[in-house]
């Protein structure tokens, strides 16, 4: 299956955390976008730094990069950007 797991700045980054581990060990395809907000909020929840336009996987999900894709809130050519791209 695949996914598409966004973070917007509102607080619940350690749910988020816990989601991508989740899907990962279940060897689910996912997509991961944060925004520069999302960044600052799980940051302070979390103590994980991320560049917002360059994401670390591996700091988001140790182990998951065969499954996580990333990418930067401004990639408007980005395969999740297209209403047709198939998720579950």
């Amino acid at each position: 299956m695949r996914f598409i797991v966004a973070l917007t700045g509102a607080s619940g980054g350690l749910y988020a955390l816990r989601l991508l581990e989740k899907l990962v060990a279940a060897r689910h395809q996912v997509d991961v976008v944060i925004s520069e907000p999302g960044c600052v909020s799980l940051a302070a929840e979390s103590d994980i730094k991320l560049n917002a336009n360059h994401l670390d996987v591996e700091k988001l999900c140790p182990g998951g990069s065969e499954f996580l894709t990333a990418h930067g809130p401004r990639e408007i050519g980005a395969s999740i950007a297209s209403g047709s791209v198939h998720h579950d």
